[in-house]
């Protein structure tokens, strides 16, 4: 029989190895717990902007018939002031809804459209992801509601007179060259598109004719200037498009 000496001596020697083994597996158990809880790093952030994969109509399609657009694109995406960015060309008596949902955009025109005619949505830069706000810039999709379709363009630039500075979401429309002079107060643009935050634009689906190019402060948003307050600028000579570029300042 061991002395009760020995014996505390080896029940302590037991319980200090007991109470370093369980304390072993509570800093384990604790190691574990906040790995556990930590959050894994994210990969580089998006700076990519949403990519167009479907459209109907299909861009430059003919014999149009229906009176909504779908456009499908491959992530989320989200519609950005619309009304002020996005131009529907010609112009009609109401104003296109254009909504979001989803990775889809949608555009539905308030009338029936003209037969024969070619059709210009600019989107400049209001369609952009959702997870970062990505624009994708510059997006406009023509079709024809007839056999043919009008695709010529004259591009430029809208400056300030007095500042030269860029003018941002100016209306940019013409009249044919043998339209009467009343026709900037009286009747709407024949076609029209709006400038970017640089003052660029490009006015797509015109004819191969001359024609009376203007910029157009439009107040109440009727594309026409019927206003003396609405700003007003205008290239001094009629531009046939492709035969020369045009700068309104």
């Amino acid at each position: 029989l061991c002395s009760p000496a020995s014996q505390i001596h080896r029940l302590m020697r037991h319980i200090s190895t007991c109470f370093h083994a369980v304390f072993a597996g509570m800093i384990s158990l604790s190691l574990y717990s906040c790995a556990s809880m930590g959050t894994p790093s994210g990969g580089p952030r998006d700076e990519d902007p949403p990519r167009l994969l479907l459209s109907s109509p299909a861009p430059d399609e003919v014999n149009v018939r229906t009176r909504r657009m779908e456009l499908t694109f491959d992530e989320l995406v989200n519609v950005k002031d619309a009304f002020s960015r996005v131009t529907v060309s010609p112009p009609g008596s109401g104003t296109p809804r254009v909504t979001s949902s989803g990775r889809k955009v949608y555009v539905q025109f308030p009338d029936s459209l003209r037969a024969g005619t070619t059709y210009t949505v600019d989107f400049g830069n209001s369609i952009e992801d959702v997870n970062e706000s990505n624009p994708l810039g510059n997006l406009s999709l023509s079709f024809s509601t007839g056999p043919e379709l009008d695709s010529l363009r004259i591009s430029g630039v809208v400056l300030d007179a007095a500042t030269l500075e860029p003018q941002q979401y100016a209306v940019v429309g013409v009249h044919a060259a043998s339209a009467p002079d009343s026709a900037l107060s009286t009747l709407p643009f024949e076609r029209i598109t709006k400038t970017d935050d640089r003052g660029r634009f490009t006015l797509r689906g015109l004819k191969p004719i001359p024609y009376r190019l203007y910029a157009l402060a439009d107040a109440n948003n009727d594309f026409r200037r019927d206003n003396p307050a609405e700003l007003l600028a205008f290239y001094p000579h009629p531009v046939t498009p492709g035969s020369e570029p045009a700068i309104a300042s």
